[in-house]
């Protein structure tokens, strides 16, 4: 079944979810609700504060425009009385003075009186339609203020301008004659203006010839004593007013321009660089909208909206803005545009904001900390409940494994498997595998009683260790203490185990619990890649109380079947031919008889593919089997095996062939199979290789015959040649040896056996087979 098609049918899941829920997303929503609340608040006080400040700007904008509209008033205000006053005095003028005569009285006096306190009036003009025209104004001479009165004086030759200089008390400081070739007072726009209106003409502005400064003239028309009909105008100073406007406070940045309804600048800050950047011209002084966005969308609003505050957005900011008429020149539709930025009145509602803001934030970091506080104890007490929980579902696990395993027939008999005490281990520790060892042999050597691999769910036993290759392991075994280890490859005390026998599945951590009685340490489980391996160490003791029993039992069991001295008494030759490693243990002058032989000791040695990332290809190998193979030779000598022959991966090892059954044969070719097992294995862990091999021994009839002609070879083959090679190709686990029945009922009183099950054979039926794991 699929792990996502488990159900849990207690529910557990789900609830555990739901407290996680609680414990995690309560105080997050709390800390968010907090914060939402303190922003919203502080978004509303803002709002409303800035509300409040743009209606307090607005109001005192609106004053102050009125009060700028009143000044400008004020200031254009010389203009219309001067003209109305001037109309009543001037009536009685007469124009008709000689060129160099002194100039009309009347006019010069109420000229000089207006120029002296009138600060912002520049110059008049008097003219009639016979093209008289006098001047008088204000004059720079070098640096000396003056008034200038002139009169143009036609002369044939274009005209000239004949001067008067006086100073400030009316005194005449000197005369002078300047050309005025191609001046006509008729054809100006303020001589025209007036004369086609009835009323105060005010004309656009323009620059004087004398001082290249901007002026706006107001003019109008009156008729003389003589009935001609004469135009006085009257020059308002526009520096004067720019600068009057620029100095004007509103807010930190505010401004205020004039201009007229085409949007010609009329007046305000940097006139004099427009108008010299236009070449004084009036008609090319207008707002650019690149520069002056501000009150080009003003003005587009004024024309579409009316007068009136206004907010205009832009990217740099929000301003506020009021334009209102002039009354004074609505004949021309000058318009007074106020504008300044809204943050220099709502400059101190963001400075509170932003401190409400940073308020509001130590408020929700504060709140978030008490809430991972909260989050953590809450999680905390979680895991602590989670682990009690765990404890007491494992202690009902436990129990029932327990009884389980308690309930088991003949569990502390070790003639029969317990296979159950190594699962029940893998299971509730989430182990890979599983090994409970005996120490044999007066603690010479590890023998492995039971293994179990979960991952495979196979079993497998008769691995044996011997003490010098384990080194250290055994002496940290018998001090009898508990040893755990994450990496067992890097632990002095493990590495030989490691190596020996763990490398080969991969694995590294290591709980090793050892297994004792009556103060004698008798063996270990070794739990591998154990998960929980602290929690089920004391279960791990547990059992390996009932393992300890069992080991006991098998020791007691061994002491009283004390194995007699093998004979191993051969006189044949030795001899080394071709196609062996050892040779038909028979004399050449004497052949053995062809025929049947009711009791051949045969055993099959399968090696498979060894795996080591230290070798390249099976060329490098060759070292690695050489040496095996000179090991396995003299191994043969020693126990005066009858043959030993390799064939491609397999090598068939007899340990007697004869017309007569001989036992001691049998027991040679146990001894020598235990050898070469223990050779295997240290050979493949010193040249860093998995210990790919395994061995099946048979006991049974076999034909034997000389084949070929001089010299012959004798060979063996039948049911017992062929049931050691299945017996070695069916086992699943390597550096084990399976033996048949036959074998095992003629060995079992010398040698350890653990029972595999039942083994089918193709020509005799089912059968059981054995694990031979070491002599006794």
């Amino acid at each position: 079944m699929a792990a996502n098609e488990i159900v849990d049918p207690s529910g557990k899941t789900l609830r555990r979810r739901r407290r996680t829920l609680l414990q995690i997303g309560g105080p997050l929503f709390g800390v968010v609700a907090v914060v939402a609340v303190i922003l919203g608040i502080s978004l509303r006080s803002y709002l409303v504060n800035r509300a409040g400040v743009l209606d307090l700007t607005r109001n005192m904008l609106f004053l102050q425009q009125q009060e700028l509209k009143v000044r400008v008033s004020d200031y254009l205000a010389p203009a219309p009385a001067t003209a109305e006053i001037a109309r009543d005095i001037l009536a009685h003028e007469t124009l008709e003075s000689e060129p160099n005569d002194v100039p009309p009285q009347l006019f010069l006096s109420y000229a000089q009186s207006m120029l002296k306190n009138v600060a912002q009036v520049e110059s008049f003009y008097l003219a009639d339609e016979n093209h008289r025209f006098w001047f008088v104004g204000r004059m720079d001479d070098n640096g000396a203020q003056r008034v200038e009165c002139s009169h143009l004086v036609a002369d044939g030759n274009g005209g000239h301008f004949h001067q008067w200089i006086y100073d400030t008390d009316g005194k005449l400081l000197r005369t002078a004659d300047v050309d005025a070739t191609g001046y006509d007072p008729v054809g100006r726009p303020w001589y025209k203006g007036a004369m086609g209106n009835r009323h105060l003409y005010w004309a656009d502005p323009y620059a004087l010839r004398n001082n290249q400064s901007l002026v706006v003239t107001a003019s109008t028309r009156f008729n003389l004593q003589s009935g001609e009909t004469a135009v006085f105008a009257i020059n308002i100073s526009l520096r004067s007013l720019s600068e009057f406007l620029r100095k004007l406070n509103m807010g930190k940045s505010g401004r205020a321009v004039i201009v007229d309804g085409a949007g010609h600048v009329v007046a305000g800050e940097g006139l004099e660089d427009l108008a010299r950047k236009s070449d004084w011209d009036f008609a090319h002084m207008t707002l650019d909208p690149a520069k002056e966005p501000v009150f080009s969308r003003m003005l587009s609003m004024y024309h579409v909206l009316g007068a009136g505050p206004r907010i205009v957005k832009q990217a740099t900011g929000d301003y506020v803005t009021i334009a209102t008429p002039i009354d004074h020149a609505r004949q021309k539709g000058w318009v007074l545009l106020l504008a300044a930025p809204e943050k220099d009145f709502a400059s101190f509602t963001r400075s509170a904001g932003r401190q409400n803001l940073l308020l509001s934030g130590v408020v929700g970091l504060l709140a978030a900390v008490l809430a991972g506080f909260l989050i953590r104890q809450n999680r905390r007490t979680e895991h602590v409940l989670q682990v009690l929980e765990d404890e007491r579902e494992m202690r009902v696990v436990e129990n029932g494994v327990l009884g389980t395993i308690a309930a088991q027939p003949d569990l502390f008999d070790p003639e029969h498997g317990a296979e159950i005490l190594s699962e029940s281990l893998a299971s509730i520790g989430e182990a890979r595998r599983v090994s409970f060892w005996r120490l044999v042999g007066n603690d010479e050597r590890l023998l492995c009683e039971d293994a179990y691999d979960s991952q495979t769910r196979v079993h497998s036993t008769g691995l044996e260790l011997s003490s010098a290759d384990l080194g250290t392991f055994v002496k940290a075994l018998i001090d009898d203490e508990i040893i755990e280890s994450a990496d067992a490859a890097g632990d002095e005390r493990l590495r030989a185990f490691q190596r020996l026998f763990m490398r080969d599945i991969g694995t590294r951590k290591l709980l090793l619990v050892p297994i004792s009685a009556n103060g004698k340490v008798l063996g270990m489980v070794a739990l591998e890649e154990a998960s929980r391996a602290k929690a089920i160490a004391y279960l791990a003791a547990f059992v390996g109380g009932v393992a300890a029993v069992r080991f006991a039992a098998a020791g007691e069991q061994e002491a009283a079947h004390e194995s007699s001295p093998v004979s191993a008494t051969s006189d044949a030759a030795v001899r080394l031919e071709e196609g062996f490693m050892l040779a038909p243990g028979a004399d050449a002058d004497d052949p053995l008889p062809a025929g049947r032989y009711p009791m051949v000791s045969v055993a099959t040695v399968l090696f498979g593919a060894s795996v080591s990332r230290d070798f390249e290809d099976e060329v490098d190998l060759l070292p690695v089997v050489q040496k095996i193979a000179g090991q396995v030779q003299e191994i043969a000598r020693e126990h005066h095996l009858f043959s030993a022959q390799v064939i491609g991966n397999r090598l068939l090892l007899i340990g007697g062939c004869g017309k007569e059954p001989d036992y001691d044969a049998v027991l040679r070719l146990a001894d020598a199979v235990l050898a070469i097992r223990e050779v295997c294995i240290n050979t493949l862990a010193d040249a860093d290789l998995s210990s790919s091999f395994r061995i099946g021994m048979d006991v049974g009839a076999a034909i034997g015959a000389q084949l070929g002609d001089v010299p012959g070879v004798f060979n063996i083959w039948g049911d017992a040649v062929q049931i050691s090679e299945l017996l070695a190709d069916s086992m699943p686990d390597t550096a084990t040896i399976q033996v048949s029945e036959s074998a095992y009922t003629l060995l079992r009183d010398r040698y350890l056996f653990r029972p595999r099950g039942k083994f089918y054979l193709p020509r005799s039926g089912v059968t059981r087979s054995f694990i031979m794991a070491g002599r006794r």
